[in-house]
């Protein structure tokens, strides 16, 4: 029996936007968030999905929710592809979801932009498309391979033409010059040829900075680039965080607060759909490359929805164990207990600490414990890593 379709496009937004609040995916699904709820613990008393609670005292106070390696194995299922197929084309790995977890509040803030642009367009009779968490276009700039990472890849359709745009949501403390090398590579693509449309219908970069001397550098950057390099002038629209964020309680996000051409100059700023550009639909392809699923070339059978190895240890279930790890060594250093006397304690002592750690800080101890007093220079040069 097939997956039912409201829960297979739960499980394939859990595997494009991983640890996604259920309010979240109530305005994706266009559906009551009581329902969506019901259908999230569900998952995960079905071990499709993993939880945990949001811990950043900035964001609200929200559950996060996942696919697990068996939820994985269900949505290939579905889409009648390997699992390991199907994670290569969402990029699920343990890294991609710690790195998800650390930086919840620059993630938070770029999903919220992108809701509310499927809340705005849900009102107009509009639609909007987007792919998975911090897209990664790979092209070649004469035999050298480069890659362009945005934060996200969206299109925007309005009757018979869409807007389609890259995004970078400015994070704070971040150097510019990390903007200006996006920046720079994002120009460089549009001229390598290897993207799928038409040139002239490339997809516009929007930037929100953080303030708005960083939008005036960024956008005379891209302009000299484009100078040096004898390009196009680059279709670069910027606004800054304060003007997004901070208009009542929707954000500023249909209003006139964007600059781009002419609207630098202007005492106010444009809206966001005068400033994209519009391309047919009818020629114009959704997707950006990125792995694709293609139909296998043979038929699967049980034997190829076997139990994976993706995600690994469920999150929740790593951060129970080192909380355990922390109550365990507390009780130890309290009680004075010995380790002849707490045999028991202390295997368990032993057990969660392999469990929890990694396998670098493994290594690490494994060294100290070996050998005694080490520097991080012993150590760098044993392993043949770097001292930092």
């Amino acid at each position: 029996m097939g997956l039912h379709a409201t829960t297979k496009q739960t499980l394939t937004w859990l595997a494009a936007w991983p640890w996604l609040s259920s309010a979240q995916l109530a305005i994706l699904l266009d559906q009551a968030g009581e329902t969506v709820q019901r259908r999230l613990c569900r998952a995960v008393e079905q071990g499709e999905a993993q939880a945990l609670v949001q811990f950043r005292p900035a964001l609200p106070n929200e559950t996060l929710y996942a696919l697990t390696d068996a939820g994985i194995v269900q949505l290939a299922r579905a889409v009648g592809v390997q699992p390991r197929a199907l994670a290569r084309r969402y990029d699920l790995s343990p890294q991609t979801s710690y790195a998800v977890l650390n930086d919840q509040d620059h993630v938070y803030r770029v999903r919220s932009l992108i809701l509310g642009l499927v809340q705005l367009a849900r009102q107009r009779g509009d639609q909007v498309t987007t792919g998975r968490t911090w897209p990664q276009v790979p092209f070649k700039r004469g035999s050298r391979n480069r890659t362009f990472g945005a934060d996200a890849y969206v299109v925007y359709q309005h009757g018979t033409g869409c807007y389609p745009f890259f995004l970078l949501y400015d994070r704070d403390g971040q150097p510019l010059e990390v903007l200006r090398n996006q920046v720079g590579l994002y120009l460089r693509y549009r001229e390598s040829g290897d993207y799928p449309g038409s040139y002239y219908h490339f997809p516009a970069l929007v930037a929100i900075l953080t303030d708005q001397d960083r939008l005036v550098e960024l956008r005379l950057r891209a302009l000299a680039l484009g100078q040096r390099w004898n390009m196009l002038a680059p279709r670069l629209i910027l606004t800054t965080r304060a003007e997004l964020e901070g208009t009542g309680q929707q954000p500023g996000l249909a209003g006139p607060i964007w600059r781009a051409g002419q609207a630098y100059d202007a005492a106010s700023g444009i809206r966001l759909l005068q400033a994209l550009h519009e391309a047919p639909v009818a020629q114009y392809r959704f997707q950006i490359p990125t792995p694709s699923l293609k139909a296998p070339q043979r038929e699967l059978g049980e034997r190829d929805f076997r139990p994976v190895h993706v995600l690994g240890v469920p999150v929740s279930a790593r951060l129970q164990d080192r909380q355990r790890l922390k109550d365990l060594y507390r009780a130890i250093n309290d009680t004075k207990a010995k380790p002849a006397p707490g045999v028991a304690v202390w295997e368990e002592y032993v057990a969660l600490l392999n469990a929890a750690l990694t396998p670098a800080t493994q290594a690490v101890l494994d060294l100290v414990s070996r050998f005694g007093y080490l520097s991080a220079a012993h150590i760098a040069l044993v392993q043949g890593s770097s001292e930092s």
